[in-house]
């Protein structure tokens, strides 16, 4: 009964010591097998095939590299460096082996202070080589997305302030005259001072806007589309809108050239200009 115990408790042992040795396998594309992709973990260590005559690529998340011009501050080491070429630009690192026998591993601190470990092994009949290995970074994904999230609902507490002191009834001119083409006109025209709106309640293709210099000539605006209202990011005396062949005048009889101040900093109506957190 003591030797069943020990030869029990000794292969549980083994087993345990095995898997904590076990090396990682990426997940592999249902499109190729080839292309494979692995949550960042630095606390694993993958395994990339490789074969003699081909390459393999690393993706690495962008904006993050690995230095490997400085060599007091080098950020990729491999154990058997001569049967190996390596070349890094930007988040991406290229390698291959140059020797028949290259089995070794790879490791990478990034600019990031990610650490990354790597089992570079040879492909065989079951195992094909890694052509493209893309680390992913669920968790820093979703910690940006918090972030994201707490500045949308700060600037949603701007706007509701800034909307209280400018309430959408009251400041609009709508003192707008036009000639020329009237499919072109759109359903309704008015300004706040600083953005000029063109309301569009129908399918109607939208046209290009032009702002009337001047001296005649025509320049281009800044605008962007919400929902049926296609929105110029300034204000002006005269505009132009054309499509194709069709042209339409549009006069603002009660321009403002003083315009008005822009309280949310940005150049959309409903968004505001949030400060970039510090690195």
């Amino acid at each position: 009964m003591m030797k069943k115990t020990l030869l029990i408790t000794g292969l549980v042992a083994g087993l345990s010591f095995q898997t904590a040795l076990a090396a990682v396998n990426p997940n592999r594309s249902p499109y190729d097998k080839r292309i494979q992709s692995i949550n960042h973990n630095p606390y694993d260590v993958v395994v990339v095939r490789a074969k003699v005559g081909y390459a393999t690529l690393v993706q690495l998340e962008e904006g993050e590299t690995v230095d490997v011009a400085n060599p007091v501050n080098e950020g990729l080491v491999t154990g058997y460096g001569k049967a190996w070429g390596v070349k890094v630009r930007g988040n991406n690192i290229f390698f291959k082996p140059t020797k028949p026998q290259p089995s070794t591993n790879l490791l990478m601190v990034s600019n990031k202070k990610r650490r990354y470990s790597l089992d570079l092994k040879m492909a065989d009949q079951n195992h094909p080589p890694t052509f493209v290995l893309e680390f992913l970074y669920p968790n820093d994904v979703r910690k940006r997305q918090r972030a994201e999230m707490s500045k949308q609902l700060e600037a949603a507490a701007v706007l509701r302030a800034n909307e209280a002191h400018n309430p959408s009834g009251g400041d609009y001119n709508r003192n707008y005259w036009g000639r020329g083409k009237k499919s072109l006109a759109p359903t309704e025209i008015y300004d706040d001072g600083r953005f000029t709106y063109f309301r569009y309640d129908n399918a109607k293709d939208l046209p290009a806007v032009f702002r009337v210099n001047a001296d005649g000539s025509e320049a281009a605006v800044n605008s962007h589309v919400e929902g049926d209202t296609l929105i110029v990011h300034e204000t002006a005396e005269k505009f132009v809108l054309r499509l194709n062949n069709t042209v339409l005048g549009i006069e603002n009889r009660s321009y403002n050239p003083q315009g008005k101040f822009n309280l949310t900093g940005s150049t959309q109506s409903r968004t505001v200009r949030m400060k970039k957190d510090k690195k």
